[in-house]
């Protein structure tokens, strides 16, 4: 079994210089994915990939196909937040992660139900189509 540090200097040569060969083989599913991620050319395999892993490639490869089963709601939320050929489905999101996906995808519709005093202010600054709304807000948020 390849270490934890061989996988990681072994993805990070793979992502530093682009003539480099790539080859998957022994790295752990964070290094996997690192490099699938961060290498157009390295071909997509989810296979044994843990979620979060999963969820980061999908989130910085447009060319990889979006399954959002059994990813955690934040994890869900980064893949919405990154591609914009991502169905939305706020169900299960906290607040930190619908205003998230609020501010990064114009096509998401506005909804501040439920959302804190700084998470509205992140996407009242985020939104030029958000109207400004600091009811309920103290001092510092509308300082802010």
């Amino acid at each position: 079994m390849v270490s934890v540090i061989n996988s990681f200097a072994r993805a990070l040569a793979m992502t530093n210089d682009p003539s480099s060969p790539i080859d998957l083989t022994g790295l752990d599913s964070e290094d996997r994915a690192y490099v699938m991620a961060h290498r157009p050319d390295c071909p997509i395999d989810m296979t044994g990939l843990d979620p979060e892993d999963r969820a980061y490639v999908m989130a910085r490869r447009p060319d990889c196909p979006i399954d959002l089963t059994d990813l955690s709601p934040s994890a869900r939320a980064t893949v919405m937040a990154r591609r914009p050929d991502c169905p939305i489905d706020m169900t299960g999101l906290d607040q930190d992660d619908r205003a998230r996906v609020i501010i990064h995808r114009p096509d998401c519709p506005i909804d501040m139900t439920g959302l804190g005093p700084f998470n509205r202010i992140r996407v009242m600054a985020h939104r030029p189509d958000c109207p400004i709304d600091f009811t309920g807000m103290g001092a510092y948020e509308r300082s802010i």
